[in-house]
C-alpha cells in the first residue's frame, strides 16, 4: 500500500502542496477520516460519484478516489510534508491538503530525500469505512449527505401511508368475505323450501329437466363378446331376417293368386320352388 510521493507543487495563497493525498471531514465519525489518492482518470469516461473532483482553477481539475486512512508521521516523506486545512473554494467545505516544509527546489537539491508514503495504516478506522457503504461526494458537492437525510425523512411517511392503506384494504376484505351468511348461501330451490304438496308436484318437472339437462349423456356400455358367441347371435339375425323375408314374399304371392282368381287358392301357402 506504500506509495511514492512525486516531486511537484502547485502553489496556492504563496505557499507550495503536494497533490497526491487529501482528507475530506467525514460527517461519520465526526472528523478528518476520509482519505483520497489522485487518480489519473480519462476525460470520455464519466467520473464515478464516490470520486472526488478537485477544481483549482487555473492549475487545472485532480480526480480523486477513496483510500486507505495512514499516519503521515511515521511516513518517510514526513520531515518535509504535512497537512494543512485549506479552503480552496469559498462556496465549499475545507479539505486538508499536503503543504511543503520547504522549497520544493531544496528538495530535488537534495540526492537523499525519501519520498515514501501511506506505509502506515489505519487499519481500525479502514475497516470502520469498509463496513458502511461508501460515500457519494459528486463534483465539489459537499450537500450529498443532507440531501439524503432530508430525502430519507421524507419519503418515511409515504411508505407508511402506502402499508396503511394496503392493511386497511385486506381488513375490509377480510371483513366483507367473513360477513356473508351460511343461510345466504344455501340453495332457495322451492322444492327443498316449500311445504304445499301441490307446490311441490308442479315443481317437480321443472326440477327433473334442469337435472337432466345438467346430466352429460353417456353412450351405452359396450361389452365383449366371444367369437363364438359373436358368430352365434350373428346367424342368429342372418336367420330371422331370411324369416322375415320368406313371410313377406309368401304374402305377396296369396295377394297375387287373390287378385287374379278372386280368392286365395289352398295349398298355395308357400313360394313355389324353382327348378
Amino acid at each position: 500500500m506504500s506509495f511514492n510521493v512525486p516531486l511537484e507543487a502547485v502553489e496556492i495563497d504563496g505557499h507550495q502542496f503536494n497533490l497526491s493525498f487529501i482528507i475530506l471531514r467525514s460527517s461519520q465519525q465526526k472528523g478528518w477520516t476520509l482519505f483520497f489518492h489522485r487518480t489519473d482518470w480519462k476525460n470520455e469516461i464519466q467520473i464515478p460519484k464516490s470520486f472526488y473532483t478537485l477544481d483549482l482553477g487555473r492549475n487545472g481539475k485532480h480526480i480523486y478516489h477513496q483510500c486507505a486512512p495512514f499516519h503521515l508521521s511515521e511516513d518517510e516523506c514526513s520531515s518535509w510534508l504535512e497537512w494543512t486545512e485549506l479552503k480552496p473554494d469559498k462556496d465549499e467545505d475545507s479539505i486538508r491538503m499536503l503543504r511543503y516544509k520547504q522549497t520544493l527546489e531544496s528538495l530535488i537539491n537534495q540526492p537523499d530525500t525519501k519520498t515514501g508514503i501511506s506505509s502506515m495504516i489505519q487499519h481500525a478506522l479502514w475497516a470502520d469505512q469498509l463496513s458502511t457503504s461508501s460515500p457519494f461526494l459528486g463534483n465539489l458537492g459537499r450537500m450529498e449527505e443532507v440531501v439524503r437525510r432530508t430525502i430519507s425523512s421524507c419519503t418515511r411517511n409515504v411508505a407508511n401511508i402506502i402499508s396503511g392503506k394496503v392493511n386497511d384494504q385486506l381488513q375490509r376484505h377480510s371483513i366483507n368475505s367473513n360477513s356473508i351468511s351460511p343461510r345466504r348461501i344455501r340453495s332457495r330451490s322451492p322444492v327443498r323450501r316449500s311445504r304445499s304438496p301441490r307446490r311441490q308436484s308442479s315443481t317437480l318437472p321443472d326440477t327433473n329437466q334442469a337435472q337432466m339437462n345438467l346430466t352429460p349423456y353417456s353412450a351405452p356400455p359396450q361389452y365383449y363378446l366371444p367369437p363364438q358367441m359373436a358368430m352365434q347371435q350373428q346367424q342368429q339375425q342372418n336367420g330371422t331376417q331370411q324369416q322375415i323375408q320368406q313371410g313377406a314374399q309368401v304374402q305377396q304371392w296369396n295377394q297375387l293368386m287373390a287378385g287374379m282368381a278372386g280368392q286365395p287358392q289352398p295349398g298355395l301357402l308357400y313360394p313355389p320352388q324353382r327348378i
